[in-house]
């Protein structure tokens, strides 16, 4: 999926995920498979939403740092509301 920040790299995180299963999901990383053990502890390009999105991809081992990943495949903005009243 493109986002407003870019088409994700070939070899990156959110790349693969975006093929494991349409819509959005999360993975308890703490519990994975032997077989998808070996992709998550391996470091490669990924993007992270925090407080200071869009930031360059880093190259994150998901399992080696998160304990749950949650993919989105559709993200905005955050937009300020109008005041009540």
């Amino acid at each position: 999926m493109c986002t407003p920040w870019g088409v994700p790299s070939p070899n990156s995180t959110e790349r693969f995920l975006n093929k494991v299963r349409p819509g959005d999901f999360f993975l308890d990383l703490r519990t994975s498979p032997a077989p998808a053990r070996t992709w998550l502890d391996t470091p490669r390009p990924t993007r992270s939403i925090g407080t200071s999105y869009p930031e360059r991809p880093h190259r994150i081992a998901p399992a080696a740092s998160h304990d749950v990943l949650f993919h989105l495949r559709h993200v905005v903005p955050a937009r300020l509301l109008s005041p009540p009243g």
